[in-house]
């Protein structure tokens, strides 16, 4: 997994559409918050400490979406992640998230299709999404 060049508001908006598939099933499983501090800790992101992190308030898709749209200029002034390699990093993050129990259950599996549509992310670049897409098909 590599580090992706994003504002600190982009990053914080990340790490909460990630609490948000966490928290989908109505718990947050310790493999959860592992996985979390370790996508922190694998792109390059400041993670605040679980406390805050269980405290925050979930992110939308189209809040993250926005955020993810808006960072397109950046990207010729800066040099910073496009906004298809943050769309790509936060889905394959969040999958990875929503497996680190060995369970992927509807609620995550919901909210996993909510976040990929509001990123128009081309899910079929994603290893494993097929776990997810099999919540569509029955």
């Amino acid at each position: 997994m590599t580090h992706l060049f994003v504002t600190t508001e982009l990053s914080n908006l990340f790490l909460g559409g990630l609490l948000a598939v966490a928290r989908a099933d109505g718990i947050v499983k310790p493999e959860e918050m592992e996985a979390l501090r370790t996508t922190a800790l694998e792109k390059g992101f400041a993670l605040p400490s679980d406390e805050d992190l269980l405290l925050a308030e979930d992110v939308t898709p189209e809040a993250l979406a926005t955020a993810v749209r808006a960072s397109a200029g950046a990207v010729y002034r800066t040099g910073a992640s496009t906004p298809e390699e943050i769309a790509l990093g936060f889905l394959e993050a969040a999958l990875r998230l929503a497996l680190a129990d060995h369970e992927l259950v509807i609620e995550e599996a919901v909210a996993l299709r909510e976040l990929a549509a509001a990123l128009d992310a081309p899910t079929e670049r994603i290893a494993g999404w097929r776990a997810v897409s099999a919540f569509e098909e029955g």
